[in-house]
C-alpha cells in the first residue's frame, strides 16, 4: 500500500463517500485509537480491573476520570494463560 499524501487523500475521499460522510479522518495510531475507544466505554468514577496490557488502555481510562485497579497476574499453566491474584 502506498503511503504518500495523495494516496491517503484519495483513500479518505473514498471512505467518506462509502459511508455517506462529508469527510473521513484515518488514525494511524493504534494507541490513540485504543484511548478513544476506552473513553467511549468508561465513565467518570468507574473502577476497572487491570493487569498486563498496553498503557493506552490505562491512559484512556484515566483521561475520562476512571480509576484503574491493578491486580497481580500469575500463570495458569493448565489453561495456558494468566489469571488475577485472589
Amino acid at each position: 500500500m502506498k503511503t504518500d499524501g495523495q494516496s491517503l487523500k484519495v483513500a479518505h475521499e473514498k471512505a467518506a463517500r462509502d459511508f455517506g460522510a462529508s469527510n473521513c479522518f484515518r488514525n494511524e495510531s493504534t494507541a490513540t485509537s485504543t484511548k478513544i475507544a476506552a473513553q467511549a466505554m468508561y465513565w467518570q468514577g468507574d473502577i476497572v480491573l487491570g493487569m498486563e496490557c498496553h498503557k493506552s488502555h490505562h491512559y484512556g481510562l484515566v483521561l475520562c476520570g476512571g480509576q484503574p485497579l491493578y491486580v497481580e497476574a500469575y500463570p495458569l499453566t493448565r489453561n495456558s494463560m494468566y489469571g488475577a491474584a485472589r
